[in-house]
């Protein structure tokens, strides 16, 4: 019943602190990754024109 007790306790407080935390992991894993795609897409564009325009010269 004490371990049951203290449990639902830490739990409460705990609850938001890790809902917060989830959520600003979400966004910042999902703004992240969205970057570096981002980037990543540039760069390997800009790389094929690149090629694609010294091929054609």
């Amino acid at each position: 019943m004490v371990s049951r007790k203290q449990g639902i306790t830490q739990g409460k407080p705990i609850d938001p602190s890790q809902k917060s935390n989830s959520s600003s992991r979400l966004k910042i894993s999902l703004q992240v990754p969205s970057g570096v795609l981002g980037f990543l897409m540039f760069c390997y564009l800009y790389a094929f024109e690149m090629f694609s325009f010294i091929r054609m010269n």
